[in-house]
């Protein structure tokens, strides 16, 4: 996912059609990630949801922020 963010850095000062801050809300989302796989190694249950819940978030924000293709 952090991989993700990095390469679509440079999309991120255009707007999403549905979701115009789509990029700094996949950020949130990776740093929950983050911090949910952190968790998971001393409260596996309570770090589980936030992995999950940092990926649908992930999953929402590509699909509903990323910029369409632009015909050329």
């Amino acid at each position: 996912m952090l991989l993700g963010i990095i390469i679509s850095a440079p999309e991120a000062r255009h707007p999403g059609p549905y979701l115009e801050q789509w990029w700094t809300f996949m950020g949130v989302a990776a740093l929950v990630c983050l911090t949910g796989f952190a968790l998971e190694l001393f409260v596996p249950v309570v770090g589980g949801v936030m992995l999950t819940v940092g990926g649908i978030a992930a999953l929402v924000a590509a699909g509903l922020g990323s910029p369409p293709l632009r015909a050329e």
